[in-house]
């Protein structure tokens, strides 16, 4: 198994919507604290893909909508702060 090499215009693109989607998380957060607390979050594009409390039904869910985990930003969501 290799790596795949990935052109600078492809990784800076992905960079930038991840950034994107990350600045939508920051920006929803409390209402995705409402709607979601303690569960995992994938979203893109400012729209919530899927979530659960578990990470491996979230995953299964994603892939039974044909939706690729590497191209959505899963976040967990707590009305708890967290201090790592």
């Amino acid at each position: 198994m290799g790596f795949k090499m990935v052109k600078e215009e492809q990784v800076l693109q992905l960079l930038n919507e991840s950034e994107s989607a990350l600045d939508w998380f920051a920006e929803n957060i409390q209402e995705l604290k409402k709607n979601f607390d303690g569960e995992f979050v994938a979203f893109n594009k400012g729209k919530v893909m899927a979530h659960n409390k578990d990470m491996g039904k979230l995953l299964d869910t994603l892939k039974k909508e044909n939706v690729d985990p590497s191209k959505v930003v899963i976040q967990f969501v707590s009305k708890i702060k967290m201090i790592l």
